[in-house]
């Protein structure tokens, strides 16, 4: 019952994970403890686990955290699965409840970061140009993406996963599956982003699957981490891919967007204690207005001019 041997399990008992949640889970299972899968289970201490958090905080306290999450869903699920001849658990103790009894969690503030309104004129222009001075065959992917993502505050996922069949230019809705609630969300389009996908579809060549596709053209779209250093540099904004749904909600708050409406725009649950939340049922074309309300201000805020939407999209036809 080695670590490795005990998460090759976990992960074949848990079908419902996410591709993307079991990318994460194995990214911290080989950063975090690459040396510890073929120990057996018992032979990771309290100890261990300790001094592994205390190095791993050095690098960052928020993906310490991360793994020794995943390592105390390893052990939890090892103490229910596995029992000697008398049926009594191998596993009797989860050594990561260490952390909580030392008080050795890392406190990580929740990121608060996004695009400034002084930098999204020069942030616009890098993501605008970058099949100009990027290159290569991901630019003019990249460029639609980040786009999109901003104009439409999906998460990242949301956007990576889209799916051309939930795309409908027609009644210019856009239909997210695979959203963190787990609850199928449909939204409208704007002006803009009906342009921006509707010219990417015909620059693509594609009707069906992914719109977003990764260089084996069979998964989704993750790999931008160097085109988004390469956009940082370019105008000197330090931005990461959450930051784009953070300034989009923000930017609706200003102008008047919040309470049921912005939850319904970015997807959020109402809480269970919110009864009157449960009672408000929100369509597609009620929020067909404040999101075109939004998008006219992101426009305005990163051109200076609502005629930024035709300057995307000549961008495309170029």
């Amino acid at each position: 019952m080695t670590l490795g041997k005990v998460f090759k399990d976990y992960l074949k008992s848990h079908k419902n994970l996410k591709p993307v949640t079991i990318a994460d889970y194995e990214r911290a299972v080989s950063v975090g403890f690459s040396d510890w899968e073929s120990l057996p289970l018992n032979s990771i201490t309290r100890d261990m686990v300790e001094e592994r958090h205390r190095e791993r905080s050095q690098h960052s306290e928020a993906r310490a955290n991360n793994e020794m999450r995943v390592l105390r869903s390893i052990y939890n699920y090892a103490a229910e699965e596995y029992f000697d001849d008398n049926q009594q658990p191998l596993i009797k103790s989860n050594p990561v409840k260490r952390l909580s009894h030392s008080r050795a969690w890392n406190r990580v503030d929740r990121k608060q970061t996004i695009i400034k309104n002084d930098e999204l004129p020069i942030w616009y222009e890098a993501v605008n140009s970058l099949p100009e001075w990027y290159g290569g065959a991901l630019a003019e992917k990249a460029r639609v993406y980040f786009l999109l993502t901003l104009f439409s505050g999906y998460r990242r996922t949301e956007s990576s996963t889209l799916l051309w069949e939930n795309i409908d230019l027609i009644n210019n809705t856009i239909r997210l599956e695979d959203t963190k609630n787990h609850q199928a969300h449909t939204l409208p389009l704007t002006t803009y982003t009906r342009d921006l996908l509707t010219q990417w579809q015909a620059r693509s060549g594609q009707g069906s699957g992914l719109v977003f596709r990764a260089t084996d053209n069979t998964s989704p779209l993750s790999s931008v981490e160097k085109t988004i250093k390469a956009i940082r540099t370019r105008s000197g904004i330090h931005w990461e891919m959450h930051d784009l749904r953070r300034t989009f909600a923000t930017t609706a708050e200003n102008i008047g967007v919040r309470g049921y409406t912005l939850k319904r725009l970015i997807n959020h649950k109402t809480g269970a204690a919110d009864v009157t939340g449960g009672y408000i049922v929100t369509d597609v074309e009620s929020l067909r207005e404040p999101m075109q309300t939004i998008t006219d201000k992101l426009l305005s805020l990163t051109s200076g001019t609502l005629s930024a939407s035709k300057t995307a999209t000549a961008a495309i036809n170029t």
